[in-house]
């Protein structure tokens, strides 16, 4: 009997103990978070929600319409087509018009609208009217939709650049993500890439620490080029069919005799000296050069830069920092002369 207040107070030590250590661990995580945010240039992986409308499956549609949001950390904006504008932005009265087709990357997600290379386009030139149509998430057959709808109802438009992204290349309804279900130890390795992607996705758009950390230690840059490779790889007996939207968008254009070209960007990783394998942008050149479609391959104006990885997001395997968007926009001025 005269054991067991010693025993309850031992307990209520480690008890204790546990409780300070658990404090001091969150108190430091919240410090190491403020220190990140406050003097870090990282962005979080996170657009809002209501600037995005989605179909029944999640996938993205088209961007809210008159709508203001976040996207990586940058403030945006929309028009009434839902195209990404300035804020309180008014189109200049002019007869011509340039419709930008893309993704994320063409968007501009992190970076404020008129460091873009799209908003660099816009305020170049007040005598055309720059469409920014791009859309996180979207793939080569949104950019057929998006096209066709733009083409009927702005009959100014009279040139059309598409922004290449090599996650654009997989089947038709192939998921970027990696399937689940495997046995043994491919099993087990699924699970814990499952588990990972569960907390990126939850942790992505929430704490710039966790970025930091996961930017450092695992080096999303390859893990995104390697996967995107092994897409194309897998379907590359059905190039042809994949790639196919592009040829449409190409004669819709020529139709009203207009200008369409296709701009190829590269990956981070493909910029390293360990990278360099650039074999998906030269499929892709391969196969516009069969088409007649006309293509800028920027690859040569990311590698002149000091620092190739200066020009895209902290961490990010294709996202465009500020710096990498003034390159794309000087590729633009030089192809447009």
């Amino acid at each position: 009997m005269t054991d067991e207040p010693g025993r309850l107070s031992g307990v209520l030590k480690k008890l204790l103990l546990t409780a300070v250590s658990v404090i001091i661990c969150l108190a430091v995580l919240g410090i190491a978070e403020l220190f990140c945010r406050t003097f870090l240039e990282i962005n979080l992986r996170k657009t809002s929600k209501d600037f995005m409308i989605l179909d029944a499956s999640g996938r993205p549609v088209a961007n809210a319409p008159n709508s203001q949001g976040v996207s990586f950390g940058a403030t945006v904006f929309s028009d009434s087509n839902g195209f990404r504008v300035p804020e309180n932005y008014r189109y200049p009265r002019a007869e011509k018009a340039i419709l930008l087709l893309g993704d994320s990357v063409t968007f501009g997600v992190g970076v404020p609208e008129e460091q873009t290379f799209a908003g660099l386009l816009r305020s170049s030139d007040g005598s055309i009217i720059v469409y920014n149509a791009a859309v996180n998430g979207f793939s080569l057959p949104d950019y057929l939709r998006t096209a066709e709808r733009a083409l009927s109802e702005h009959p100014e438009i009279d040139e059309v650049i598409l922004f290449y992204c090599l996650n654009d290349f997989r089947e038709i309804g192939q998921s970027e993500e990696k399937p689940a279900s495997a046995s043994g130890l491919a099993g087990v390795k699924r699970l814990i890439a499952s588990a990972f992607a569960g907390m990126n996705e939850f942790l992505g758009p929430r704490s710039k620490l966790y970025v930091l950390i996961t930017g450092l230690t695992t080096d999303p840059s390859r893990r995104y080029f390697e996967w995107d490779m092994s897409l194309m790889n897998a379907a590359s007996e059905r190039t042809a069919e994949i790639l196919e939207p592009i040829e449409k968008i190409n004669d819709l254009v020529k139709q009203r005799n207009g200008k369409f070209v296709v701009f190829l960007n590269p990956y981070e990783f493909q910029l390293r000296k360990e990278g360099g394998d650039f074999s998906p942008q030269d499929k892709m050149i391969e196969y516009l050069k069969a088409k007649g479609i006309q293509y800028v391959d920027t690859r040569d104006a990311f590698r002149r830069l000091p620092r190739p990885s200066s020009a895209f997001l902290f961490a990010d395997p294709m996202h465009l920092s500020e710096a990498g968007h003034q390159v794309v926009y000087d590729q633009l001025k030089e192809f447009r002369r």
